[in-house]
């Protein structure tokens, strides 16, 4: 993946947003984002001899993987920019900042974005994780920098993101609402088929944002059953694979995510994945007995420590 965080970008070669102007009145750096004039775009001829399927087929096969390597060919010349920088960005990374010193990566891309948005147009599978150092969103406080410029990446109309995952220990309701209202941008984009959720505690609530997503994890964190200043909108989450782990001694996640009042619904669902403890497999039979008829592959893994059987 190619993580923002300590890399010069490479320079280019000189839905609509349902954005609420109540949610981003004040934020200054997000306006100065919207307002910067991007670099302009000029056509480039292919100067290599030869020919541009080859070198492709050479650079996908070999260095596809390799982020160092593609960003140094990127910068060779304007040819190889055209093969390497869509590849480079095809998987982005963005770490909350080590300290409080340097610039964080949500900045740094941002600033990148404004002024290069054809990169948008590459960029299929993005992460946003916190730190070991700093973890974002700690606190009530007044919305920071750095999460302007998340709310700036998020809102963007990106093409081709088909996966997006979150790696934040948080509680959902703690997030800046700006922040919150930004996130739900990007979980209704046409394109986006995959949400995974990591030590993150949410609400059900947050499930009727995901109208258009095949497949769900929730890893690590807490499903709670109560709304966290969000707005339900009446629609359901109806993935075809959906993976969850409840470590939890009473099995709340397991309870809440498949509640009635649940917005997950396993009408469609195929291939089914469970980490839980073995106390809670009761809790399943009901869930399975709904998805009996349409899913194909499922995976349960039970830990019996505790007292479990």
């Amino acid at each position: 993946m190619a993580k923002v965080q300590g890399v010069d970008h490479p320079e280019p070669v000189a839905c609509s947003v349902p954005t609420l102007p109540s949610d981003y009145s004040g934020m200054q750096i997000y306006h100065r984002l919207e307002s910067m004039t991007p670099h302009e775009q000029y056509p480039t001829k292919w100067q290599i001899p030869l020919s541009y399927d080859l070198i492709f087929a050479i650079i996908n096969l070999y260095f596809l993987d390799d982020k160092s390597t593609l960003f140094s060919l990127a910068k060779t010349c304007r040819s190889l920019a055209q093969v390497c920088r869509p590849l480079y960005y095809q998987s982005v990374v963005i770490t909350s900042r080590h300290n409080l010193k340097n610039t964080s990566d949500s900045e740094q891309f941002a600033t990148l974005l404004s002024r290069s948005p054809h990169i948008l147009d590459y960029i299929q599978h993005l992460k946003i994780q916190d730190s070991l150092w700093l973890v974002m969103f700690q606190g009530s406080r007044p919305i920071t920098a750095e999460e302007e410029s998340l709310c700036y990446i998020l809102t963007r109309k990106y093409k081709k993101l088909r996966s997006l995952h979150l790696s934040l220990h948080v509680v959902w309701s703690i997030l800046p609402i700006p922040l919150q209202h930004a996130f739900s941008v990007a979980f209704t984009l046409p394109t986006l088929h995959e949400i995974i959720f990591a030590h993150i505690n949410i609400s059900t609530s947050l499930l009727t944002h995901l109208s258009n997503i095949s497949g769900l994890e929730v890893r690590e964190g807490e499903v709670l059953s109560r709304s966290m200043n969000l707005e339900t909108c009446g629609k359901v989450c109806t993935p075809k694979r959906l993976l969850f782990m409840d470590h939890s001694s009473t099995g709340s996640t397991t309870k809440n995510i498949f509640a009635e009042t649940s917005p997950l619904r396993l009408s469609q669902l195929e291939h089914l994945q469970i980490y839980a403890r073995g106390m809670h497999l009761k809790l399943l039979s009901e869930p399975l007995q709904t998805c009996s008829t349409t899913i194909t592959n499922l995976e349960l893994y039970i830990s019996t420590w505790g007292g479990g059987k």
